[in-house]
């Protein structure tokens, strides 16, 4: 059941991006919504689980949006879900502004390790901005949003009488 659910968020939080980028494609830039299944299962899960996620969410995400190095992402979100799942299980992250703190912070590290690794490969990048801080605070909103609302389905869920 647990690998129908990592399959479930994975996919949606891609037709998620991709819509975005194909309905407003300046939106996109501030948003991603593909760190966000590493985010819950960093947060809510375990350090295993948020590293098989992230580096699930990380190799589909170079391979729809064709970044340059394939498995860079791979790589920096199984990095930053080993991170996220150990401090997760330290504390309690799972509520608004937890979540909003994390997803923000981990949209700043994806976008900072991103610029360390292509230095190591000698390949162009530029400095960080006020974009990679935008970024990172307009993901957290998402996040915010997003896991509010998700909250609310399962919460409902589980009232209403059904298994889940």
């Amino acid at each position: 059941m647990t690998l129908i659910r990592v399959i479930f968020a994975l996919a949606l939080s891609l037709i998620g991006q991709t819509l975005l980028t194909r309905l407003l494609p300046g939106a996109a830039i501030f948003i991603d919504l593909t760190l966000l299944p590493v985010v819950w299962w960093g947060v809510a899960g375990g350090q295993r689980s948020a590293m098989l996620v992230g580096c699930a969410s990380g190799l589909i995400h170079d391979a729809w949006f064709r970044i340059a190095v394939f498995g860079m992402g791979g790589f920096k979100r199984t990095l930053i879900g080993w991170l996220l799942g150990g401090l997760g299980g330290r504390f309690d992250l799972n509520h608004g502004l937890g979540r909003f703190a994390v997803t923000a912070l981990v949209a700043f590290a994806d976008g900072l390790l991103d610029l360390g690794l292509r230095a190591m490969l000698d390949l162009r990048q530029s400095a960080p901005t006020l974009e990679l801080i935008a970024r990172s605070l307009c993901t957290g909103l998402a996040a915010v949003l997003i896991f509010a609302f998700v909250d609310r389905f399962r919460r409902r869920d589980r009232y209403s009488g059904r298994l889940g």
